[in-house]
C-alpha cells in the first residue's frame, strides 16, 4: 500500500478549505487508499500550529482533537528519525524527508515551494493537487471517490455526469477518544 508523509501545512489547509486538494487527500486515508506516516514530532508540529490564536476562528478544538486522535489511532505511528542537517533549505522540514526515508513512504506532500523545489529529493516532493493527479486513487474492486467520478467518465468518454455525493466538511474529525498526552 501507497505509504505517504503529509507536511503540517497540508492538514492545516485541510480544516480551513474542507473543499480543497489537502481535504480530499484525507479523505482518501479516512477512505483507506494510502498509509498516513505520522510520528510524535509531526504530531506535535500539528497541534502546536493548529493552537494558535489565528486558527481559533476557523478551526475549533474538537476538529484539532479530532483530526491529531485520528491520526495517533489510524496513522502508520514510526519513531521519530534523527534529523540529517541540510536536507531542506528550512531546517525545520529536515524531519519530513527523514521521517519518509526511515518509513520507506513513496512521497511527501506539501504546500511549501521550497520543500517541493528538492531536485533530489527520495522520496518526491509533491503538492497536494500533484498527489491527486498522479495517485488518482482507484484501486481495485472500489469505486473512485467523488472527486474523481466527473473527470473518470468524462476520459472513458461518459454521456453523463455520475452523481456524487456532497463533500465533507472540515467539522467531520471528531475525536475517537479522548487526547492523554503531555506535548
Amino acid at each position: 500500500m501507497l505509504r505517504v508523509v503529509l507536511d503540517c501545512n497540508v492538514f492545516v489547509s485541510a480544516l480551513l478549505s474542507p473543499n480543497g486538494s489537502p481535504a480530499q487527500i484525507l479523505d482518501g486515508w479516512a477512505d483507506g487508499d494510502f498509509e498516513m506516516i505520522v510520528s510524535p514530532l509531526l504530531l506535535a508540529e500539528l497541534e502546536r500550529v493548529l493552537s494558535r490564536t489565528k486558527f481559533a476562528v476557523s478551526i475549533d478544538s474538537a476538529q484539532v482533537d479530532g483530526l491529531v486522535t485520528g491520526l495517533m489511532e489510524d496513522g502508520l505511528l514510526v519513531e521519530d528519525p534523527p534529523a540529517d542537517p541540510g536536507l531542506t533549505p528550512d531546517p525545520g522540514d529536515d524531519y519530513l524527508v527523514a521521517l519518509a526515508g526511515v518509513a520507506d513512504a513513496q512521497c511527501i506532500v506539501s504546500g511549501d515551494a521550497h520543500l517541493r523545489q528538492l531536485a533530489d529529493a527520495v522520496p518526491p516532493v509533491l503538492s497536494p493537487a500533484e498527489f491527486i493527479e498522479r495517485e488518482k486513487w482507484v484501486p481495485s474492486g472500489k469505486d473512485p471517490p467523488w472527486y474523481f467520478s466527473e473527470r473518470i467518465s468524462a476520459d472513458l468518454g461518459a454521456a453523463s455526469k455520475p452523481t456524487s455525493p456532497e463533500p465533507r466538511s472540515g467539522g467531520d474529525f471528531e475525536p475517537r477518544s479522548p487526547i492523554a498526552r503531555k506535548c
